[in-house]
């Protein structure tokens, strides 16, 4: 489920030191990534200051009315993008897989690894897709 922005292509991180960590080291303009992208399974509200501190979120549960959503829609001073709802995605303690219909993992995601999001169609890329428009 799309629940805000646009297209993002962002680092992975599965938590707050991964995000610090990332974040530090991030060549923001370079082209290949806008930012941090939190992979999360199920955000829970305690998690709400960690996901505004970076720049996009991606969890396999949760929808437009969850916590998260609620969140980051009250975001106005940078943009965010996030897709929740994820089904074909399972998040493990510091990586997470793509799954396909017979429950094999067709993809693994680590920390650092290019993910890119569509926030408004809530389509999911591995790796830096370019932006046409």
């Amino acid at each position: 489920i799309g629940v805000m922005g646009g297209a993002f292509r962002g680092v992975a991180a599965f938590n707050e030191e991964q995000a610090r960590q990332l974040e530090d080291r991030l060549e923001r303009g370079s082209g290949e990534v806008d930012g941090v992208l939190l992979v999360l399974e199920n955000p829970v509200p305690d998690e709400i200051p960690l996901i505004l501190s970076v720049d996009g979120l991606l969890a396999a549960r949760g929808g437009s009315t969850a916590h998260a959503a609620v969140a980051v829609n009250g975001i106005d001073d940078k943009p965010f993008s996030a897709v929740l709802g994820v089904s074909h995605l399972r998040v493990l303690q510091d990586s997470a897989e793509i799954i396909g219909p017979g429950g094999e993992a067709l993809c693994r995601i680590e920390p650092g690894d290019v993910v890119s999001i569509h926030g408004q169609t809530g389509e999911v890329f591995t790796g830096s897709r370019e932006i046409y428009g």
